[in-house]
């Protein structure tokens, strides 16, 4: 009896099944009774082929009817699995389900009824998990797929074959709640496709064309235009849902793979290609343990870039069909026009968004060294003419977000790339990118723009300003809500252009990493014969290509040999002389820094160009574009200028210990005769003490010090000559017959005067 009902509920033949079901329920509980108050009547000589049958039927009625609508049909279900268990043991050991001995912890705590899509996806957690498959299981998922086949031929095709037979079905299965028998249709279709993805990995081990033939049909719904446009919206929201977290982690790779013939084999399919990405973006965002293969990656790269181009073939037509139309047309017709292309450009900007983003994750789960060289070399012109495409967009926040988007994604291929961008190529997108610094891509006032450089320039200060209000006059409340409205607006839109010129900078330090020998040239062409607004930009830019040259790949330091390289690659480019004798990087350098740096920048100059022998050309740059803007000679290299700077530590670095020789005699001379005074001023003497004694041993140490210096000649440093040589030329060409002089009050009162108001003992410690 147990057999033939369960066959009839397997094909649904019994319209009351939800009552059946529950009859069955009751009918095992008793037996179970029975079997508990007899159990020396139990034995294996009374279980034969058909009593094991049955079991396995009632097993397979339990898993099938799990997609029904029905959420008290569905508890039914879960709760024959613990009957089955106890049961089968009674019986026979023998007889014992692990598939069922699995589903019986789904206690009525773990599952969530609160509506179908929840409490299906409550079983679909629990199916996924099912140790291994067998007969039961594989009879109900080839059952339900079989149904499955007609319900997506009726609802996709419009096939009237099995009309009666889809309508019976979604009676029996559909919730009594809902009177839409297309939309119970469609709730019943969905469960069914949860139900045969949540353990297809099961049957995939021993059927693989079965599962190949599922998930391709699966994938054809994305394809549809028939149905109406609701529940076509809602199927492919259950596809691409079910394919992304219901299946499981095993299948990833054989997904992967159907879906890449797939994209091969319909790419010129726009919404289908949309579809995909999200599906691919879900993922391997979600799954970071999946690998793709390179056929699968080559594949999916192509079909997803054939698409995007053909996108940007017909966004190009539609610009130009909307100019020409704006010209020759007016009034409505024009508006209109314009009205349709604000929404094509949406679409286009958030297709761009989309695909870069997948783009991204999927270089970051391949690995690009076997991606075919001319892919990489379509990926890189692709990505160049979207990003040229964008000054075209009006400003708004689908472009804020997608130039977001498609800056980190050639910021990721560029620094995986496996080929270096060379020649046109390298330029046009140097150009490109250092084009986003001029313009405001977020919908912001166009003084953002500017605000933002400033805040790079002055990044390395955290600066903070405030303002004060100028009135103590009431302000209205309207007012004050307008006021707080823009405010908001304005820092959204600072944070974005902020964002947007930190991708910039970071996608432009991956290009210069992959050809340095081109880039470092050209971010220096760039900061140096650009506006004020670019130093700041070009600074950061080298400074993020030095750091990601310093550090690993896998966050670690690089060797010793490594960072050397890089040292020397920094002081080269620091050292770097133009053709007209400038020195580009030092001018930079020093615009761009607040004054509080300039002692650490003049360490770092006068370091890096002495040790190149080339401190004269150090010099010679910085000291003229000081003396270029004063006004008198008597005001020159003083402050906090750079000059002053480099001045003053080139004395304390290579005329220190020349100093400690020269005047060594004096020292101990006045240190060896503590009870001389040098005061000459009468006031601060004690009584008694007379003025005149102290000139003389005023005048007397300083004719020694004089004396000292002048025999010291042949001891003078070689570095501080240079320094003098370029003092008095300097001065000497800003000013005619002003660089004796000036150099000797600079020598003095910056050199040798410090170093006398220094005396103590603890200089010869």
């Amino acid at each position: 009896m147990l057999f033939a009902v369960c066959q009839k509920l397997i094909h649904f033949q019994i319209s009351n099944a939800e009552h059946v079901i529950t009859w069955l329920r009751a009918i095992m509980q008793h037996r179970i009774n029975y079997l508990r108050q007899n159990s020396d009547r139990s034995c294996e000589e009374y279980i034969d082929v058909m009593t094991a049958q049955s079991l396995v039927k009632f097993e397979a009625v339990c898993l099938l009817y799990l997609w029904s609508c029905d959420a008290d049909l569905v508890m039914c279900c879960l709760s024959l699995f613990v009957l089955n268990c106890v049961h089968s043991s009674l019986i026979s050991p023998s007889l014992h389900s692990s598939l069922s001995s699995h589903l019986s912890t789904a206690s009525e705590s773990d599952i969530v009824t609160a509506g179908r899509v929840a409490l299906q996806k409550s079983v679909y957690k629990y199916l996924r998990t099912m140790p291994q498959t067998n007969a039961a299981s594989n009879e109900a998922w080839h059952e339900s797929y079989r149904i499955w086949e007609l319900f997506t031929m009726h609802l996709i095709a419009e096939s009237k074959d099995h009309v009666d037979f889809v309508e019976h079905v979604t009676r029996v299965a559909a919730s009594s709640a809902n009177s839409d028998l297309l939309q119970s249709t469609v709730d019943v279709w969905s469960n069914m496709s949860g139900f045969l993805c949540s353990f297809a990995h099961l049957i995939y081990a021993n059927e693989q064309n079965q599962v190949t033939t599922f998930l391709n049909k699966l994938l054809s719904v994305l394809r549809m235009e028939q149905p109406q446009g609701t529940l076509r919206d809602s199927m492919c929201k259950t596809v691409k849902e079910l394919i992304s977290f219901e299946m499981d982690y095993s299948l990833d790779h054989f997904i992967l793979h159907t879906i890449s013939c797939q994209l091969a084999q319909h790419s010129s399919n726009g919404q289908f290609i949309e579809h995909v990405i999200y599906i691919l973006s879900n993922m391997l965002s979600r799954r970071a343990v999946v690998v793709l293969k390179t056929e699968s990656t080559i594949q999916i790269l192509s079909a997803l870039l054939s698409h995007s181009e053909q996108m940007n073939v017909r966004m190009e037509n539609l610009n130009h069909l909307t100019d020409t139309t704006s010209t020759k047309s007016g009034g409505s017709s024009s508006m209109g026009v314009a009205g349709g292309t604000s929404v094509a450009n949406q679409k286009s900007l958030t297709l761009i968004k989309k695909l870069s983003g997948l783009i991204t994750l999927i270089l970051g789960v391949s690995s690009s060294q076997r991606i075919p060289a001319s892919t990489q070399s379509r990926l890189v012109d692709h990505f160049a003419n979207l990003l040229a495409s964008f000054p075209a967009y009006n400003n708004s926040n689908f472009k804020s977000d997608a130039l977001l988007a498609l800056l980190g994604s050639i910021g990721k291929l560029l620094s995986t790339l496996s080929i270096s961008p060379c020649g046109a190529s390298f330029n046009r997108i140097f150009n490109l990118l250092v084009d986003t610094f001029h313009h405001t891509y977020a919908a912001a006032s166009p003084g953002l723009a500017s605000q933002s450089a400033q805040n790079v320039s002055s990044s390395h200060t955290h600066l903070v300003s405030s303002s004060t209000p100028s009135s103590s006059e009431p302000v209205p409340s309207s007012s004050i809500h307008q006021i707080s409205l823009l405010t908001e607006t304005s820092t959204s839109s600072t944070e974005m252009v902020a964002r947007i010129d930190d991708a910039a900078l970071t996608t432009l330090a991956a290009l210069v990493n992959g050809n340095p020998e081109l880039g470092i040239g050209r971010l220096v062409e760039a900061g140096w014969s650009g506006d004020i607004r670019l130093h700041g930009y070009m600074l950061e830019a080298l400074c993020r290509v030095l750091s990601s040259k310093t550090i690993g790949g896998n966050g670690s330091l690089g060797s010793s040999s490594e960072l050397n390289a890089q040292q020397s690659e920094l002081l080269k480019l620091i050292t770097l002389i133009t053709d007209d004798g400038t020195l580009p990087m030092v001018n930079a350098l020093a615009n761009a820094l607040p004054n509080e740096y300039m002692d650490q920048l003049s360490r770092v100059l006068v370091t890096t160009f002495s040790e190149r022998h080339l401190l004269s050309e150090l010099l010679w740059t910085v000291l003229w574009k000081e003396a270029e803007g004063s006004m008198s000679p008597s005001t020159l290299f003083r402050g906090s200028s750079l000059a002053a700077k480099i001045i003053g530590y080139c004395f304390r670095v290579f005329g220190h210990a020349y100093l400690m020789r020269t005047l060594a005699p004096l020292f101990q001379f006045m240190l060896q005769t503590p009870e001389k005074s040098y005061e000459i001023e009468q006031d601060r003497l004690t009584s008694g003490a007379a003025a005149e004694n102290g000139i003389q041993a005023t005048t007397s140490v300083a004719e020694m010090a004089f004396t000292l210096i002048l025999q010291s000649e042949a001891e003078f440093p070689g570095q501080l000559r240079t320094v003098c040589h370029s003092l008095y030329h300097v001065i000497n060409a800003r000013f005619p017959n002003a660089g004796l002089s000036a150099l000797g009050k600079i020598l003095f009162l910056r050199f040798f005067n410090p170093i006398i108001g220094w005396i103590g003992s603890d200089i010869f410690s």
